[in-house]
């Protein structure tokens, strides 16, 4: 509020001077008596609290001279401070307020327009840092309301997420692309689409949480209605393991004994495929909870001639278990 006092000083008498009643209108006081500063901070602010040279000069269209002097304003003002030198320098914010009151006075559609360059910027031209943060090129589809773009960003983020083992982070990623999917049409695509991150959602959940709670099982209850549409076998069956898992997890053996039955005939006419395998491991596993260990053997054993650990190796991220080793471990116990 002093600086904002101080900066109108020269251009007032001193009856003039007036003291904006809250520090948010000190601010939109401050960046409207400094034009250049205003036009890189409002861009800058829709990066986020932080953003680079870089990507800041690749969205706003001004010239090398345009950018500096608004930077050198906005720094000068002490709105922002700035670490090492153009073009690998880097802005910070000096405070959340900086950057809220500059954010909230963009127009909803200029925001939305700035949103749309950076999400196109950072995937066109930056592909290393789109493909290390996914979420960032996602976020900002999101916040331009161009929502299948944003739906395909926030699957990357909660895929990636999910092959690190970040299951909280890959759990809100795919909530966001779930909300936003649930926007849109019925399309055969769409329904493909939106069946994939539900298997993917279910895959997070059941890491992060555990195979038989509540929120696992409805999650793969969805995937399996979402499943009907689906012809491709491969697809469909890691919405029926996630059902078996929960109903096994949770000692549930009828359901159990249904779904393992099922994939059973799914997997009649591909006795050697992945899912064959995976329909004789569950098949094997129910014998076994059953105390049915003759039949268990011998389930288990064929899922074993059927596995190939290089092609089935990817199956792990899908399933939540290495196949091979699983049906190995209940093999030894029958």
């Amino acid at each position: 509020m002093t600086k904002a006092l101080l900066e109108s000083a020269p251009t007032r008498s001193a009856a003039g001077l007036a003291v904006p009643s809250t520090l948010r209108a000190s601010l939109l006081a401050r960046f409207a008596r400094l034009p250049a500063a205003k036009q890189v901070a409002q861009i800058g602010t829709v990066i986020g609290r932080e953003f680079s040279h870089t990507l800041l000069a690749a969205v706003a269209g001004l010239s090398e001279a345009q950018l500096a002097q608004g930077l050198d304003e906005l720094v000068a003002a002490g709105l922002a401070f700035r670490r090492g030198v153009a073009p690998d320098a880097v802005y910070t914010f000096k405070h959340a307020l900086v950057q809220e009151a500059a954010y909230e006075s963009l127009l909803k559609a200029r925001r939305q327009h700035i949103h749309q360059r950076i999400a196109e910027t950072v995937r066109d031209q930056l592909p290393e840092w789109a493909t290390a943060e996914p979420e960032i090129v996602a976020h900002h589809f999101a916040e331009a309301d161009i929502p299948e773009s944003a739906v395909e960003w926030w699957g990357k983020a909660g895929d990636l997420a999910l092959r690190r083992s970040a299951f909280s982070e890959a759990i809100a990623h795919f909530e966001s692309a779930i909300l936003l999917a649930d926007r849109l049409g019925e399309r055969p695509d769409q329904r493909r689409s939106r069946f994939r991150l539900q298997i993917a959602y279910g895959n997070a959940l059941r890491n992060a949480r555990g195979f038989g709670v509540s929120e696992t099982q409805a999650a793969f209850a969805v995937a399996s209605n979402l499943a009907a549409g689906i012809e491709d076998v491969s697809e469909r069956f890691p919405a029926y393991y996630g059902l078996w898992s929960a109903s096994f997890a949770r000692g549930d053996l009828k359901p159990m004994q249904e779904m393992g039955a099922a994939c059973l005939r799914d997997v009649k006419s591909r006795p050697k495929s992945p899912e064959a395998s995976i329909a004789q491991r569950i098949s094997g596993m129910t014998r076994w909870f059953e105390g049915n260990f003759i039949e268990a053997q011998r389930h288990l054993e064929q899922a074993l001639v059927v596995y190939d650990a290089v092609r089935d190796r990817e199956l792990a991220f899908r399933f939540g278990q290495d196949l091979g080793s699983a049906a190995m471990g209940y093999l030894g116990q029958a």
